[in-house]
């Protein structure tokens, strides 16, 4: 046994600050350094403990590219903190809307009291998108997702059975490659359809995919004309989920975990049951085995009565996306489409920080049916295409989340909403 340990960079820390463009290029980072050294130690078998958003993806494609039996392990949500006065559940979005406040004690109060604990977000954003991903396409065995970081079956129950999988992945030559398929990172995005997943995923899919030898997405794995048609028309939304709807991971885990909406999706006929695990099963044995309740039909929702009729995920084209790139989180969209169609005035900000400045400082100057477009933040103008969290969470604080839209080269943060 060989530990080692990388050092990452907090989204939730970061965001609103120039060292947010050293966020996504982590997943790099993450890549490189796991492929040199997995490549110069030739390890035979690697389990992966997994935190924050970007790691995750860079730790996956690493273990693909060497291609050596592996499993990841996230490292669990946070757990929701409560609101001392209202009594309601608050997290680290909660955080960011009352950041513009001019009351100092509220803001000292909400940070200290948003999260109590330790672990990844723990809302439905792009880590626990990206942690179901892993776990729907077979890396990560299903039933290690959705506990809390802080649940004691991370540390008494969880080791003991990743080192038998892993034991048994190296004794019959299972390797990432052979998991990692076209059919399984299918239906993991079918999965991320499914739960509102953030919009990183489109971020994240691909890059997986390359590292597994799918070099084009489109072709190879799934068209975005496919990608609209099932999240318009086929699968729907099926958890009130946090940033979109009420309820955390921890919730989720609480009425059986993502088993529990994999298993309605594979007897809806939505999912390959076929491919295979780290656990040695097929997906379908794997549910079987894990018996999963039914949708307890307040946190998670059947397909039959889903949350949302439709798949909380859109890609967009058009003049300004002509290759179908850009991508819309339908889930979290709380008013101001009619027929899926905004319609207002554009206000052009260059770069997210004249945009904190004008929200900080002439709040009033923002209309409804405002469009607000945010560019120099892409891959190369950013650099490094910083998530635009703390802005997000500003416009929603000042009541403006349902009246205004926002339109950036850059990219969102999965805990954005409105």
């Amino acid at each position: 046994v060989q530990p080692e340990f990388t050092v990452a960079t907090s989204d939730g820390i970061r965001n609103g600050t120039p060292e947010m463009r050293y966020s996504l290029i982590g997943r790099e980072v993450t890549n490189d350094a796991l492929c040199e050294h997995l490549s110069a130690t030739g390890l035979e078998g690697v389990i992966a403990v997994v935190a924050c958003d970007k790691h995750p993806v860079g730790t996956l494609a690493a273990i693909l590219e060497h291609n050596r039996p592996a499993i990841i392990m996230s490292d669990g949500s946070i757990r929701p903190g409560v609101d001392s006065e209202t009594g309601e559940a608050i997290d680290i979005v909660s955080s960011y809307q009352i950041a513009g406040s001019d009351d100092e004690e509220l803001k000292k109060r909400i940070a200290c009291e948003a999260c109590p604990g330790f672990g990844s977000c723990g809302g439905m954003f792009t880590y626990n998108t990206m942690q179901t991903f892993i776990g729907v396409v077979g890396m990560q065995p299903l039933e290690m997702v959705s506990p809390a970081s802080e649940d004691q079956r991370r540390v008494d129950v969880f080791p003991d059975e990743l080192i038998t999988y892993l034991d048994n992945m190296v004794k019959n030559d299972i390797k990432p490659r052979d998991i990692v398929t076209r059919d399984s990172i299918r239906n993991a995005l079918i999965v991320a359809m499914s739960i509102g997943g953030s919009t990183n995923v489109m971020l994240h899919a691909p890059e997986l995919a390359r590292a597994a030898g799918y070099n084009n997405f489109n072709e190879d794995i799934m068209s975005f004309e496919e990608f609209n048609h099932l999240s318009k028309n086929v699968v729907p939304v099926l958890v009130d989920a946090r940033p979109f709807g009420k309820y955390s991971m921890v919730d989720i885990d609480a009425k059986g975990g993502v088993q529990v909406f994999v298993k309605d999706l594979l007897d809806s006929g939505l999912l390959n049951g076929n491919t295979l695990t780290c656990t040695g099963e097929t997906l379908k044995e794997q549910i079987i085995r894990l018996d999963p309740k039914s949708p307890d039909g307040e946190v998670i929702y059947p397909v039959k009565k889903p949350f949302k009729e439709t798949g909380g995920l859109r890609l967009l084209g058009g003049n300004l996306s002509p290759e179908y790139s850009s991508i819309l989180k339908l889930a979290g969209v709380e008013g101001g489409l009619e027929n899926n169609v905004f319609i207002g005035k554009a206000r052009i900000f260059d770069g997210e920080q004249n945009l904190l400045d004008a929200l900080e400082n002439e709040p009033e100057k923002f209309m409804n049916k405002d469009m607000i477009i945010v560019r120099y933040e892409g891959p190369v103008g950013g650099p490094g295409m910083p998530e635009m969290l703390s802005t997000t969470g500003a416009i929603y604080g000042q009541g403006k989340g349902e009246k205004v839209a926002l339109i950036t080269d850059g990219r969102f943060s999965g805990a954005t909403r409105g």
